[in-house]
């Protein structure tokens, strides 16, 4: 599969967005990722992007979403091109909680992720 670097963090994390289909179909990717599917880090539009009712509407500001990308790289340190797996980020992730912590904040989401990233990063999840 192809992912953006953020939401390669939001599979661990986010569990409702937009829509109850679109919230099936993050919780397909995240069942592929927690089982092993390796997942390809891409710049600009992936495979959920492409099933989104935002990016499907042309509501998407992809100039900001592509500064919280910039910053995922950062926090995961991964290349885009290259793959990585569900436990490669969320080792990334739990050796940097600040980061993740400071990354999520500022989220649209992070009411509803807040209580997931919180049980991760205690050992959990």
């Amino acid at each position: 599969m192809r992912m953006r670097t953020h939401h390669l963090i939001c599979l661990l994390f986010l569990r409702r967005a937009y829509s109850e289909g679109f919230s099936r179909v993050l919780e397909g990717y995240r069942r592929r990722f927690e089982g092993g599917e390796e997942a390809e880090v891409v710049k600009g539009i992936d495979d959920i992007c492409e099933k989104c009712p935002k990016y499907e509407r042309g509501e998407c500001d992809q100039r900001e979403i592509e500064e919280y990308d910039e910053d995922a790289l950062d926090v995961l340190g991964v290349k885009v091109g290259g793959r990585v797996r569900y436990a490669e980020v969320a080792e990334a992730l739990r050796r940097a909680p600040d980061s993740l912590l400071e990354y999520c904040r500022d989220c649209e989401f992070w009411e509803q992720c807040r209580s997931v990233i919180e049980e991760f990063l205690s050992g959990g999840g």
